[in-house]
């Protein structure tokens, strides 16, 4: 069965859990790993909303000393992504119980490089976004990165992650449809106060404003 029917069929299932369009391309996933940065050998990597696995594919060839923990909800793509890609650890649950699910695996929160997602954040209901968002920043060590990907940059103006500070953002155009990639960091100290918060957002936003020569013609 190939992944773009797994795909449509997850969509079917359930709409807002499945974060992109259509499966993500290959280059986008190069683009998404790569921006984890050097990552040591035994390190933890913790993938969210892994879909038909092709971030996975990538972390776990990329990182082969490493474990990739990848935490699906949708129970069919869990168990395909356990014969496709062993290698990983799958993990049936949700992403708001990150820290449970490394105590199951036997993995120190201290371990963790780094956290990948491919969760629809934009489109989940009520405060799930935001009890995500924290349990990331919770799991994730000081000076880790957390990556997003999202086919809708200026809608997450929405967000202001808490101890998790903006990097940068890479557009990829050659994925279909085109997507971005936005990197943060987990920040040191207490979180920022309120009026810190609101112009690291109306950075975030100046930053990833796209040049019209770059972005004509595109959705995103």
């Amino acid at each position: 069965m190939g992944d773009s029917f797994r795909f449509f069929r997850a969509i079917a299932r359930d709409t807002r859990s499945v974060g992109a369009i259509a499966p993500s391309g290959r280059y986008l996933a190069s683009v998404v790993v790569r921006s984890l940065g050097t990552i040591r050998p035994g390190s933890v990597i913790i993938e969210l909303g892994p879909g038909t696995g092709s971030f996975t594919k990538t972390l776990v060839a990329r990182h082969p000393q490493c474990h990739v923990v990848a935490i699906e909800i949708d129970r069919q793509l869990v168990q395909c992504l356990r014969r496709s890609i062993p290698r990983a650890e799958v993990v049936h649950g949700c992403a708001t119980r990150i820290r449970e699910h490394l105590d199951a695996l036997g993995l120190d929160h201290k371990r963790v490089a780094g956290v990948v997602s491919g969760l629809p954040l934009l489109t989940l209901p009520k405060d799930l976004p935001s009890q995500i968002l924290a349990e990331i920043a919770a799991v994730l060590p000081e000076g880790k990165p957390f990556v997003q990907f999202t086919y809708s940059r200026i809608a997450w103006r929405r967000f202001t992650p808490q101890d998790l500070k903006f990097r940068k953002a890479q557009l990829v155009i050659s994925n279909i449809p085109p997507a971005s990639v936005l990197s943060f960091v987990k920040c040191q100290g207490s979180p920022a106060s309120s009026i810190a918060k609101r112009r690291l957002l109306k950075g975030f936003l100046r930053r990833l404003r796209p040049k019209r020569k770059e972005t004509k013609g595109h959705p995103c």
